[in-house]
């Protein structure tokens, strides 16, 4: 869907024009006890006394949420979209968690959010504590709750089958990057007279856009301007008695001004798809749509899963910044945060080993990241840097440089995972192995159910676009023993290559990179150039090329600009779920909610630019967008 402009005043930056990674965080008192207090628009979040009242009857019952979550779903609408303009320390949505599931979650909830300026965990556990009522849905959110980094967050609640999408950063730059279609509004901003971000026209008439013909809204604020500004963009704006002491409050829906906005309710949701290839990106993709009650026919043409390009040992979960924030870098710092919490989620926490990385500044763009980091307010949660006195204490070895420090990554089995995965939907999953598909077998299969090809470089045979641009990317990987000093490491280090912590007695180091080869032939050069490079880094380390057990190799799969391809490429024909190079443990998870929350009709976790950037049709709408500019130019 195309970006609606008009949401956007011209003094709007989009999320690749920002400067920084992450948003101020909120600056907090604390007034009685647990209330918080913002010092930035000096005001409280919720009055000390009745607080869960006002907002259980300002807000839920203020929009019928417990008797529309308690409704059975209407026809082409299974879930309900509640819209929040700040969320504060979560108090409303976790009421609306709460009323969840006492309705016995008859819908499936999203959640739309902002903040600007969000708490720390420590400081929403400290506020939640007032309310006892709430402590299992605090348990819940707080568990997962994330680091400052600027754009979307995609929370996933199975027990409550919630998913929250929490916006950090501005209001209006999030509503224009999400597009949400929202059933019901909380306008929760501080009081309008301190807090102009959240109660402005160009807002208000973006909220208007996000909304349908049946879509309400509630506010605490019942002041003349703001009912005004509400009636201005098509609001049908009710006075109605307080709770406590508050006099009066409002609510109301907004008129059908903008068909384009309502939700398509007549789109065919699949019962049933096939997934080619049970590689990591198959066997994730097929596990997600199982999540969502959608059955999966999951063909491979090995004896197993995660055989090829899937079938190292072991494989990193690594974040990707940039100099300047980019499009690329908020995509996988996003994809790398919810990976991180899509791996933890797995019944089986110990295939998820959250090591910690140390990242040399192999080349000259990370030796100037590592001088700019400073600069970039990237999350510390994500990542820092660690000089090289405290690396040489840590690794009990003197390091040569400073170096990136990235506490939550790690490794990862991939094949374990997807093994895991699949065990977890075995109702939902069928896998049908040693199964070798041509072009006019794919074609079959699509016209029986949605196809979608997770197939790598062979996706150019089975899609019937031999001039997809993906290119094979050949990568050797070769196991070492530990040595005296190696078995200390308990981080993966990363340079120009990666030394994962001893395993079994060996170190899996990796990986080459070739270009367009599909040579499967294990080459002895590149051992020993593997076996030297950590030398630079740390040259007391020495591994003696007679210690090698075993070399493999393996294919990625890159695309044109170094983008995954996800989505069809045409009106017609399969969807793909390619193209994600060396970054592919990092980023499968959070592409596949993508693919399969759009899929369903439901709300994609990616912002509009990360959609467009991902979008598998990009390279023939550029080519498109060129003929007609040459074609312009030559009128």
């Amino acid at each position: 869907m195309p970006l609606q402009r008009r949401l956007i005043p011209s003094d709007v930056k989009l999320l690749s024009a920002l400067t920084q990674y992450s948003v101020p965080e909120a600056e907090l008192s604390w007034k009685g006890g647990n209330t918080p207090f913002s010092e930035q628009f000096q005001d409280v979040y919720y009055p000390q006394e009745g607080g869960l009242e006002q907002a259980r009857a300002v807000f839920l019952e203020g929009n019928d949420i417990p008797q529309r979550l308690s409704a059975p779903p209407r026809s082409g609408s299974s879930y309900l979209q509640i819209g929040e303009l700040g969320f504060g320390v979560g108090l409303n949505f976790l009421l609306v968690l709460l009323a969840q599931k006492r309705a016995g979650a008859r819908r499936k909830l999203f959640y739309f959010s902002t903040e600007a300026h969000p708490a720390t965990a420590h400081e929403i556990e400290r506020a939640l504590t007032t309310f006892p009522e709430l402590r299992e849905e605090s348990t819940a959110l707080l568990k997962r709750w994330p680091c400052s980094l600027a754009g979307n967050h995609r929370i996933i609640l199975p027990e409550y089958d919630a998913v929250l999408d929490l916006f950090f950063g501005d209001a209006l730059l999030g509503l224009a990057e999400m597009e949400p279609k929202v059933d019901a509004w909380f306008l929760d901003g501080f009081d309008p007279r301190k807090n102009d971000s959240l109660w402005n026209e160009p807002l208000m008439e973006a909220v208007a856009r996000c909304s349908h013909g049946d879509t309400t809204f509630a506010t605490y604020s019942a002041a003349g301007w703001v009912r005004r500004m509400l009636e201005g963009v098509g609001g049908h704006v009710t006075k109605v008695p307080g709770p406590g002491r508050k006099r009066e409050t409002i609510r109301g829906n907004f008129s059908p001004r903008h068909p384009s906005s309502r939700r398509n309710l007549q789109g065919v949701i699949p019962e049933r798809v096939t997934v080619v290839g049970a590689g990591f990106a198959g066997g994730v993709l097929a596990s997600t749509f199982a999540s969502r009650g959608v059955a999966v026919d999951l063909i491979e043409r090995e004896s197993q899963p995660c055989t090829k390009a899937s079938g190292n040992a072991r494989g990193v979960i690594l974040p990707y910044i940039t100099r300047k924030p980019s499009l690329q870098s908020f995509l996988y710092l996003s994809a790398y945060l919810f990976s991180i919490q899509f791996l933890k989620e797995l019944r089986e926490h110990s295939l998820f080993q959250q090591t910690g990385i140390i990242h040399f500044p192999s080349t000259d763009r990370l030796r100037g990241l590592l001088e700019r980091l400073p600069e970039l307010a990237l999350p510390e949660a994500i990542g820092r840097r660690i000089g090289r006195d405290e690396l040489s204490e840590r690794l009990h070895t003197q390091a040569t440089s400073d170096a990136f420090c990235y506490p939550s990554g790690g490794w990862i089995s991939p094949r374990a995972v997807v093994q895991s995965l699949l065990r977890s939907a075995a109702d939902q999953i069928s896998l049908r192995t040693e199964r070798t598909l041509s072009q006019d077998q794919s074609e079959a299969l699509q016209r029986e159910s949605p196809l979608f090809l997770a197939t790598a470089y062979e996706t150019t045979q089975l899609s019937g676009s031999p001039d997809l641009p993906l290119e094979p990317v050949r990568g050797q990987v070769t196991h070492v023993k530990s040595t005296t000093l190696s078995q200390h490491f308990r981080e993966v280090l990363c340079y120009d290559g990666y030394l994962l912590p001893e395993h079994g007695g060996r170190h899996l180091i990796g990986a080459s990179y070739d270009h367009g080869s599909l040579d499967e032939a294990v080459r002895s050069e590149e051992d020993r150039e593997l076996l030297q490079k950590p030398k630079q880094w740390l040259p007391e380390l020495e591994f003696s090329a007679e210690t090698l057990s075993s070399s493999r190799v393996g294919f990625r799969t890159s695309t044109r600009d170094r983008l995954p391809m996800v989505g069809k490429i045409g009106e017609e024909g399969a969807e793909l779920f390619v193209g994600f190079g060396s970054r592919g443990f990092t980023s499968i998870p959070l592409l596949a909610e993508h693919l399969v929350s759009v899929t369903r009709g439901e709300p994609s976790p990616l912002p509009h630019s990360l959609r467009n950037a991902i979008a598998a049709d990009r390279f023939r709408r550029r080519r498109e967008a060129q003929h007609q500019s040459a074609a312009h130019n030559s009128n």
